[in-house]
């Protein structure tokens, strides 16, 4: 009997054993299969990133100088941003994707990119200009907005990713010693879409917990006349712009890294509106 005993005493043993390190391999493959996703996530979000920049890239060289472009009062001449609206019709037919409704860029900065819109908040968040999945997301507008930019409260969204791409420029306007000499150097931002180049110049930059809704689109009474009050208060510091009621206003949101529910919040009021 005590041999018995023992015997099946080896035998669960054995079992437990094996089913524990079979566990543990069946974790490990997982662990793996994720990282290696993770890292051709990335290696495909740098390879689009640059596909989609060397496209634009040619028709971006064309602009002879921006600085003059956004200091005139008067309409300036933006013929010369013609080639984007080619490059944009070129990366659409590339991807075959007619979720991506415009290019925006803050010349001297990496947010240099398509723009998407879905039919909700979540699809572009991990998926890239292709439709496939992807950690690193993609720059999208809100659902709720309408994609020819002239909602008065228009929300683009993107992940600061440590990597450099989407949103990551971001946090520089947000935090350290230098974050008003950045905001003052890369001031402007500029969205082209099929027919227009639209030119925002910032005038807020703060960060938030998601208790307010800055995202908010859809405005009745004198909402719209109490978000733009609420982006002038929480500014981090003084833009030398002050936004109005009658604005239309772009802005772009991501993720602070101090933890899930801060957000940093770019806000600009549209300066140009130039059909071409």
């Amino acid at each position: 009997m005590k041999k018995n005993n023992s015997r099946k005493k080896t035998v669960i043993f054995l079992i437990v054993s094996i089913a524990i390190l079979m566990g543990f391999g069946i974790f490990l493959a997982i662990n793996i299969s994720e990282f290696l996703t993770w890292r051709h996530d990335g290696q495909n979000t740098i390879e689009n990133t640059r596909i989609v920049q060397e496209i634009f890239s040619a028709p971006m060289s064309n602009i002879s100088n921006i600085a003059e472009l956004v200091s005139v009062e008067e309409v300036p001449d933006l013929s010369q941003f013609a080639g984007l609206i080619d490059a944009l019709y070129q990366v659409r037919s590339l991807t075959g994707n007619n979720h991506i409704i415009a290019y925006m860029y803050i010349a001297g900065t990496n947010v240099n990119n398509v723009v998407m819109q879905a039919h909700n908040n979540s699809f572009y968040l991990n998926r890239d200009m292709f439709g496939h999945h992807n950690l690193n997301g993609s720059l999208f507008v809100d659902y709720r907005n309408s994609t020819d930019f002239t909602d008065q409260n228009t929300i683009i969204y993107g992940h600061n990713m440590n990597n450099g791409n989407m949103f990551h420029n971001l946090r520089y306007y947000a935090f350290g010693d230098g974050r008003e000499d950045f905001f003052r150097n890369h001031s402007h931002i500029f969205v082209v879409t099929d027919t227009e180049v639209l030119i925002y110049e910032i005038f807020s930059v703060f960060t938030t917990g998601t208790y307010f809704n800055y995202i908010q689109v859809d405005f009745r009474g004198d909402e719209f006349p109490g978000i733009i009050e609420e982006f002038n208060r929480r500014r981090l510091y003084d833009t030398g712009i002050t936004a109005s009621y009658d604005d239309n206003v772009l802005v772009l949101s991501t993720c602070s890294h101090i933890n899930n529910r801060i957000r940093i919040v770019v806000a600009s009021r549209l300066a140009q509106r130039v059909q071409l």
